[in-house]
Formats: C-alpha cells, structure tokens, sequence
C-alpha cells in the first residue's frame, strides 16, 4: 500500500491525480498494489498510467473500467458539489461581519454596483464570442478517423458550458469581494488578525466555488456523455477539452478586460480630479476614483 506515498514525491513526469485515481480504482477491485507491479487486466477494458517508481523504471497500472468506474466519477461529482457548499458556508460566514459606518457603507455600495455593472456588461459583450465560437466548433469541428461520431456538437456544447461555469465563478469572485472589502477595512480598525480573517476567508470562497464548478462541469458531463449519449471513453476526452476552452477563454477575456477598464479609470481619475477639478487623489466624490476601485 505505497502508491498513496508517492503523491508527496517529485518524480519525472508524473500525473499524480492518475495515480491517486488508479490506487482508488484497484482498491475498489480489491487488488493491493503493496509494491506498484505491473498488473494486468483485459487490455480491451483498460487504461495505461504510465509513471517511474522507486521500485523498477518503468511500471504501469491498469485500471479496469465497469461499474466501479461510474461509482468513482459520481463520487467526484459529490466532491465538487461539497465544495460549492462550502464556498457558501465561508460566504454567509463573511457576511456576518460588521460593515462600519454609514460613511464607509455608502462607498462600498458604490463600488460593489460599478464591479456588478462593469462585469454585467463584460459578460453581454462575450456572450457574441461564445455564440460564434460555439458554432465555428459545431460546424466545422469533427475528427475525420471517427466517422461514426461527430465530436463537432459535444464539444460545442462542453465549451458553452466551460464559459458559463467561468461566468458564474466571476459573478461569486466579484460578489464576494466587494462585499469582504468594507467588512476588512472595518475589522482593520480594531484588529489586523481580524481583517486578515476575513479577507482570507473571502478568497476561499472563490476557491472552493470555482473548483466545484470545474469539477461539477467536467464529472457531470463525462457521466452523462459516456452514460446517456453512449459516446467511447476516448471521445469523450476529446469533447472535454470544449470545456477547458471555454472556461479559459473567458477568464482571459475577463482579465484583460479588467485590467483596461480600472487603467483607463485610474488615468481618468488623476486627469479630471486633480488636474481639472483640484480634487485630491482617491477622493471618493470623483466618480473616477470609485471605477477605479472596481
């Protein structure tokens, strides 16, 4: 029972989620891989990890796909969602704290509506991207060695969902942090622990939910794909790579465009407040300073 032992480890080209699922796998089998040796199973029904051991240089691990399979994707379904639960447990948790003064409450609220209306009308903006990008997958993506199959819509859809799970990750992440911001700020006053908490805390909710949507999105779809729409494993992979591509794409679209909105407000704000109007810097009367800080 080694094979857990090698996680910790920095081995040459090691995918160490493959092993920690193909120890999983082989002990649902009941099969003890006490010295990682290569074992075989139906090779028509299996999967190769290839990874170096301590033990022999070169050692593979087959693991059997059936049941046990299904059981283990639903199980890393419920992982995802736990995770997503979390995030909102850590989110009312932030919630609770004090919100300070009504001062201190009036420019939070502004620049909690600027982030939600910026990234409200980022999002519209692409949403024409993944609409042609959707389409350009559908029509004129398909793998000419699987006739059969016409990987061309799946993926399509694997990628509508990918830029959607980054979408709701966007509207948590913005969410929370606009509302931890005076919450710190207050704590600040009385307590540097105290704002440390919670500011932590509130970047683990954007931790745990934007994991549990990727896991969620991915287990979900590889379940039903391979379950429902009865689609070869190999495929399967294939049409999932539409959802990494769509999740990525609009976080990167996301980060670009966040970083020219609040430069272009950050010069905007120096040039009308202080050189045109005398207003000193981050005033919170130059509407400029408050895009600023979205």
């Amino acid at each position: 029972m080694t094979c857990l032992a090698y996680v910790k480890c920095k081995l040459h080209n090691l995918d160490i989620v493959g092993i920690m699922f193909a120890k999983l796998f082989l002990v649902r089998e009941k099969r003890a891989v006490s010295s990682c040796a290569e074992e075989s199973i139906n090779p028509k029904n299996s999967i190769n990890f290839k990874y170096p051991t301590l033990i022999t240089p070169s050692t593979k691990i087959k693991i059997k796909f059936g049941v046990e399979r299904m059981e283990f994707v639903l199980f890393i379904l419920l992982i995802g969602l736990l995770s997503l639960v979390v995030a909102k447990f850590i989110a009312d948790n932030v919630a609770k704290a004090q919100t300070g003064n009504a001062k201190m409450q009036e420019i939070a609220n502004a620049i909690h509506e600027g982030a939600m209306a910026f990234l409200t009308r980022e999002y519209k903006t692409m949403g024409w991207f993944i609409l042609v990008m959707g389409a350009v997958i559908f029509f004129f993506l398909d793998h000419p060695k699987t006739a059969a199959i016409n990987e061309g819509p799946w993926t399509a859809l694997t990628f509508v969902l990918g830029a959607l799970a980054s979408i709701a990750s966007g509207y948590v992440g913005m969410k929370i942090a606009t509302k931890a911001n005076i919450r710190t700020a207050h704590a600040a006053q009385t307590s540097l622990a105290g704002a440390f908490t919670i500011a932590f805390e509130s970047g683990t909710v954007l931790g745990f939910a934007l994991v549990g949507f990727a896991v969620v999105g991915l287990s979900g779809l590889y379940y039903v794909l391979t379950t429902y729409a009865q689609l070869p494993v190999e495929t399967v992979i294939e049409v999932l790579t539409g959802f990494a591509l769509g999740g990525s794409s609009i976080a990167l679209f996301a980060r670009v465009g966040g970083g020219i909105y609040t430069k272009a407000a950050d010069v905007g704000a120096d040039l009308v407040g202080k050189v045109e109007a005398g207003i000193p810097e981050d005033d919170p009367r130059n509407p400029a300073v408050i895009a600023d800080n979205v």
